[in-house]
């Protein structure tokens, strides 16, 4: 009898013993389970935030681009503006310098506006640049 309590008391030592050794044996593997899906989320939250960051960076590259664009269109245009503006001022120069010249026909006597002939002879060899 003493043998048959010794062997129970052996087997349920024995069957404690692997249960014990099978929870601990799970309890790793949950763990290391655990452990690579962190690792894994992390890796996709870095993934995540660098593409994030790439699109941020390209979304401000190309908005800086429009920036650019527009201002470089409204420095032509305002070149344009001034170039017109001084086309204009020289018009209104030339159309000046014509009013006093049909003023100075009018009012200075006939003789006067009359070439000389040096005047004729210089102006014959005069050959503009």
């Amino acid at each position: 009898a003493i043998a048959a309590q010794d062997e129970a008391r052996m087997l349920k030592v024995q069957a404690e013993a692997r249960a014990k050794a099978e929870a601990e044996f799970q309890d790793r593997q949950r763990k290391a389970i655990q452990k690579r899906q962190d690792i894994r989320n992390t890796l996709d939250r870095q993934i995540q935030e660098a593409v994030e960051r790439k699109q941020a960076e390209q979304d401000m590259r190309e908005q800086q681009s429009q920036i650019f664009k527009k201002e470089a269109l409204e420095a032509q245009a305002e070149m344009q503006r001034q170039e017109e503006a001084r086309r204009r001022a020289q018009e209104e120069y030339r159309m000046q310098l014509e009013d006093q010249l049909r003023y100075g026909v009018k009012v200075k006597p006939t003789k006067e506006l009359m070439m000389s002939e040096v005047e004729r002879k210089i102006n014959k060899s005069f050959k503009p640049a």
